[in-house]
């Protein structure tokens, strides 16, 4: 056991810390990426922290990072404003702990060695502290009047604002499209495909909520929605406003269990959790890499020549995992050196395959792969 006095990384930071954490902010609410991401890793105890994470890939896409993923990411933006900390967000997670844990927490469960350690878990982790606080507490409200007005106008922010929550019917995945249908009128919605039948069946039931994108069909989930079971999604989708409520009855009445919120954290990319590649090396959507031999660095690349396998085998092999595989070539742990042992003419038809395959926003990683796959042949 560590004889170290903090027990949470909030207790080291430095006024210096503090202030790239400020300026890493405004940099964000202008869209400066690359700024932010500078100023988010010069903190130590950032410099594996899944938001740098996730500023590093918009930094990669540039001008190509599709418009929902870009709202999505400003949606954490809100909630991580500085002014939040001590009023309105503690209100979310206090709102939230109410609804999801009647019994208190188990640190244990939460991956937590010490208590103080907890709000910061719930804080990105928990789905209705998340929903709540960026929807009903007003942290997207508060966002729109301090960010840069062409980011907003490019993320297409504004229309998300009063979205109502909805419980949905997972459908079948074609396409780009995916069917959800509203578990109490039986109405059918046709959203972007971002990967959600990866992991949550067809048939099963999710809560979210469906905000508007330019991306075709015209639909997308603000988030990645939370399974529950169907008695459950149909409360909710008939009664939409008291979602919060409906939650907070079941799980204390024990029809839905306690943590059933605490999620792994999600990705901004897609509709599967934060590094959901794990499920390439058989470990599951949800598994935790943790540190160690767990590291992702260490298992990125047996994830990248398993995705290459099932390109060998051709596009019915990838489709099931198009969405699993486009995180993969996305994160930030698969960087140059380990893309470029990939990089020959004998691989060159794995990455037509998976150019022919994966979704828009992966294209220009393989592209480049295939024109990397060129240079030894043309000298």
């Amino acid at each position: 056991m560590t004889s170290e006095p903090f027990r949470s990384i909030t207790s080291r930071l430095t006024e210096a810390d503090h202030r790239a954490v400020a300026h890493s902010h405004e940099a964000e609410l202008r869209g400066d990426w690359a700024e932010a991401v500078r100023l988010h890793l010069s903190v130590p105890y950032f410099r594996h922290s899944s938001h740098g994470e996730r500023l590093r890939v918009l930094v990669e896409l540039g001008d190509s990072a599709p418009s929902w993923m870009v709202a999505r990411h400003l949606t954490l933006v809100a909630r991580r404003r500085p002014q939040r900390e001590h009023a309105e967000l503690r209100r979310a997670l206090g709102t939230a702990a109410a609804i999801a844990y009647p019994d208190g927490f188990d640190i244990s469960v939460m991956g937590c060695r010490w208590p103080e350690q907890v709000p910061s878990q719930l804080f990105g982790r928990d789905w209705v502290a998340h929903q709540l606080d960026v929807h009903e507490l007003g942290a997207l409200d508060d966002l729109l009047h301090d960010a840069d007005s062409d980011l907003l106008d490019r993320a297409g922010l504004r229309r998300w604002i009063g979205a109502p929550m909805g419980g949905f019917r997972v459908g079948p995945a074609a396409g780009d499209v995916l069917v959800l249908t509203d578990a109490h009128t039986g109405e059918e919605h046709q959203v972007l495909d971002l990967g959600l039948t990866e992991q949550v069946p067809v048939g099963r039931h999710v809560l979210g909520r469906l905000v508007p994108t330019d991306a075709e069909p015209g639909l997308v989930l603000d988030w990645r929605p939370l399974p529950i079971d169907e008695a459950t999604a149909t409360a909710v989708a008939r009664n939409p406003r008291e979602w919060s409520h409906i939650l907070q009855i079941r799980c204390h009445a024990g029809r839905i269990h306690q943590y059933f919120s605490f999620l792994s954290e999600a990705a901004t990319c897609s509709d599967l959790p934060h590094q959901s590649w794990t499920a390439l090396l058989g470990r599951g959507h949800d598994h935790d890499l943790g540190n160690g031999d767990q590291e992702p660095g260490r298992l990125v690349g047996q994830a990248l020549d398993e995705a290459l396998r099932l390109a060998s085998r051709g596009p019915d092999d990838v489709r099931p995992l198009r969405h699993t595989i486009a995180d993969l070539l996305l994160d930030p742990h698969l960087t140059l050196e380990r893309l470029a042992r990939h990089a020959s003419p004998s691989k060159a038809p794995r990455w037509q395959v998976l150019a022919e395959t994966l979704p828009d926003r992966a294209r220009p990683r393989v592209e480049q792969m295939l024109l990397w796959c060129e240079l030894p042949a043309t000298g």
